[in-house]
């Protein structure tokens, strides 16, 4: 049964979130690329400067800053600012994208990124598609959006192909004393991917069968018709930023939750495709 307006922050203590961790340039190499699902690229990338840098937090996302021709060489350097790069003529200003880190293994200083696939072109498809193995790219990061508040006792999670990675990072590390609830749409049952089996974990999959994601509303409508449990919950979710918009505000405005026990990430614009 959909969720009705509830008072679910009085009980809660005021949520003091994460510290912003230091974000900077580095420089890394990829050393693989493979089309994991037909509408994901998993690429990994090999730098000495993941450690330290990279850290094992959950939903940490780092900013992919795309070569304009050469690709055996880093688009900036690692002094690299986002005032230089409003400084530089229009021309030359690399394209940049955020994708999450959905794996780190630091014994051999790599991370594993997925990346989604779709019609037409854009800066990250076509480096996607394009990528190889001695390419070199220049990343800026890493941060974190997930934060749930300590006394958290189920989450829920949410989100159309992009948030996959994220959502698979957050189960694998998902505390012992929390459950999840998840929703997630990709466009058939060759776009699912492996999520950790859970007597805690429930998980649903939406599949749009080849109609544009953009324009799907059966997400909105699958978190609409959950039975929200009245214990401390937290929500998560990526996608169409128009969309998780609609989820945001149906989960603090009807569902009751507080703004701090919500995030609803635009991850891309379907104007933007």
């Amino acid at each position: 049964m959909p969720a009705s307006t509830v008072d679910r922050s009085s009980s809660r203590p005021k949520h003091k979130k994460q510290v912003v961790p230091e974000t900077t340039v580095i420089h890394a190499e990829v050393v693989g690329s493979e089309r994991f699902r037909p509408h994901l690229q998993r690429i990994t990338l090999q730098s000495d400067e993941f450690a330290g840098w990279i850290t094992t937090v959950p939903d940490q996302f780092i900013t992919f800053i795309f070569p304009r021709k050469d690709r055996k060489q880093p688009a900036v350097e690692r002094d690299f600012t986002w005032e230089k790069w409003n400084l530089m003529p229009v021309d030359e200003q690399p394209a940049a994208s955020n994708y999450t880190v959905r794996f780190w293994y630091p014994d051999r200083n790599e991370v594993v990124v997925d990346m989604v696939l779709h019609e037409g072109s854009s800066a990250g498809c076509d480096w996607a598609r394009a990528s190889e193995p001695g390419d070199k790219l220049a990343i800026w990061g890493p941060r974190v959006a997930f934060d749930p508040p300590a006394d958290t006792e189920w989450l829920l999670l949410f989100g159309d192909d992009t948030a996959l990675p994220g959502i698979g990072v957050i189960l694998e590390t998902l505390p012992a004393n929390q459950r999840a609830v998840v929703v997630v749409e990709v466009d058939s049952e060759a776009d699912q991917v492996p999520f950790p089996v859970d007597d805690r974990i429930d998980v649903q999959w939406l599949y749009r069968n080849g109609s544009n994601p953009a324009a799907s509303k059966q997400l909105v409508e699958a978190v609409q018709a959950l039975a929200i449990p009245e214990a401390p919950g937290y929500a998560w979710g990526g996608g169409e930023i128009r969309i998780m918009n609609a989820i945001g505000k149906y989960l603090r405005r009807t569902v009751g939750f507080r703004p701090t026990d919500v995030c609803a990430v635009g991850y891309w614009h379907a104007e933007a495709h």
